[in-house]
C-alpha cells in the first residue's frame, strides 16, 4: 500500500472512530480498515467511512457490505452529493447516507440530481451525416458524439449564435488539433479518414494502442447495442452517464435501455473488475424505472465481489459474460 493510501487510511479509521463513539455507542466493534477508507460492523450493522478510494463512495461501501447481505448499510460522506443519493434510490434495501458535521452525524440532503440536458436540433440534425458515415450515435448531455466502436471520433458543438459544428478526432483535444491541421479537407473527408485510423486499431486483431485501451466500457456497449440477442434483449438505445464525462479517459459503466418481451431491461456494461457497475446500475435504474438489470463483463472480470454486491439492487438482476471485442492479453 502507499504511504499516502495507508496514511488516508489511518486517518478514516481514526476519524470513523471517534464519530462511533458519538453516534453509534451500542456498536462496541474496533474499526476496521480496507483499501477505500474505514469501516465498522456488528451482525445487523455496516457502517462504511469511504476515503480516498479511486471508485465512487457506493462502490467501497457495497463492496465491504457485500460480504454481509443482511446487514443495514450505513454511508458517512463529508459533503452532500447528488449522484450517491441517485445510487441510494435504485438500492433496496437503500442505504442510509449520513453527513459528517464534526462529530456529528446528520441525514445527507441534496437536491436531486439534474437530467440530462437534451441536444438542441441544431446539433440533432447531423445525426444522419454521422450515422451514414458508420457511427454509432450517442446524445449525452446536450452533445451528439459520433463514435466507433465505443470510442468517440465525432461531437457536434453548437456555438453561441445557434450553429452547429461537427468537430472530428478522438476526443476534444484531438478535434481541436485536426481541425488546424487538416483545414483544407472537408468535414466528410476528415471524418473518414479518422474512423479509418480508429479501425485500424480498434479491432480484435490489433496491436496493444492507446486507442484500443480506453473506454473499453463503451467498446463492451457498442457490441450490444450492435447484436442486442447477446443479452436477449431488443430496441436497446444507449443512455448518457449519470453526469457529464470531461474526456474519453473518464471510463464509467456505459448503460443502455430496451426491452424483453415488453418489459424494460437496464443493461450496463463495464470493463476490468469495476465495483462501479453495480452503483451505476443503481444510479441509471433510478433514472430509467427499468423492471430487470443485465450487467454485461468480459468473461475474465465475472468477480464474485460483483455478484455478490448485485443482491442490493432495487430490480432483479443477472451478470451476462461476453467475447472481448480487443486483442486478449
Amino acid at each position: 500500500m502507499a504511504l499516502d493510501a495507508e496514511r488516508s487510511q489511518q486517518l478514516a479509521q481514526a476519524k470513523l472512530q471517534g464519530l462511533l463513539r458519538a453516534n453509534y455507542p451500542d456498536l462496541a466493534s474496533e474499526v476496521e480498515g480496507f483499501n477505500a477508507g474505514a469501516v465498522l460492523r456488528s451482525d445487523s450493522r455496516v457502517v462504511a467511512y469511504p476515503y480516498g478510494s479511486s471508485s465512487s463512495p457506493m462502490a467501497a461501501a457495497l463492496g465491504w457490505a457485500s460480504r454481509y447481505p443482511n446487514a443495514e448499510l450505513h454511508i458517512l460522506v463529508d459533503a452532500p452529493d447528488p449522484v450517491l443519493g441517485l445510487m441510494a434510490a435504485g438500492l433496496d434495501p437503500s442505504p442510509t447516507l449520513l453527513q459528517v458535521a464534526g462529530t456529528s452525524l446528520t441525514p445527507m440532503v441534496t437536491a436531486p440530481l439534474a437530467p440530462p440536458v437534451p441536444a438542441p436540433p441544431a446539433a440533432r440534425a447531423h445525426i444522419p451525416m454521422l450515422e451514414a458515415a458508420g457511427c454509432g450515435v450517442v446524445v449525452e448531455h446536450g452533445a451528439v458524439i459520433g463514435e466507433i466502436n465505443g470510442i468517440e471520433v465525432a461531437r457536434v458543438a453548437v456555438e453561441a449564435n445557434g450553429e452547429a459544428i461537427v468537430r472530428v478526432g478522438v476526443g476534444l483535444y484531438d478535434q481541436e488539433a485536426h481541425a488546424l491541421v487538416h483545414a483544407d479537407l472537408t468535414i466528410d473527408e476528415r471524418l473518414a479518414q479518422v474512423i479509418h485510423d480508429v479501425r485500424q486499431h480498434r479491432n480484435a486483431t490489433a496491436a496493444p494502442h492507446p486507442i484500443n485501451r480506453v473506454a473499453r466500457e463503451r467498446w463492451l456497449r457498442s457490441e450490444v447495442l450492435a447484436s442486442p440477442d447477446l443479452v436477449g434483449a431488443s430496441g436497446l438505445v444507449p443512455l448518457p452517464p449519470l453526469v457529464p464525462r470531461t474526456g474519453i479517459r473518464d471510463e464509467h459503466p456505459a448503460a443502455a435501455l430496451g426491452s424483453i418481451e415488453s418489459s424494460p431491461v437496464l443493461v450496463v456494461t463495464a470493463s476490468g473488475v469495476d465495483l462501479d457497475v453495480v452503483p451505476y446500475a443503481a444510479g441509471h435504474l433510478a433514472q430509467t424505472g427499468a423492471e430487470q438489470i443485465i450487467i454485461v463483463l468480459p468473461a475474465k472480470d465475472h468477480h464474485a465481489v460483483i455478484e455478490r454486491m448485485t443482491s442490493r439492487l432495487a430490480a432483479p438482476t443477472s451478470v451476462v459474460a461476453i467475447p472481448e471485442p480487443w486483442q486478449r492479453g
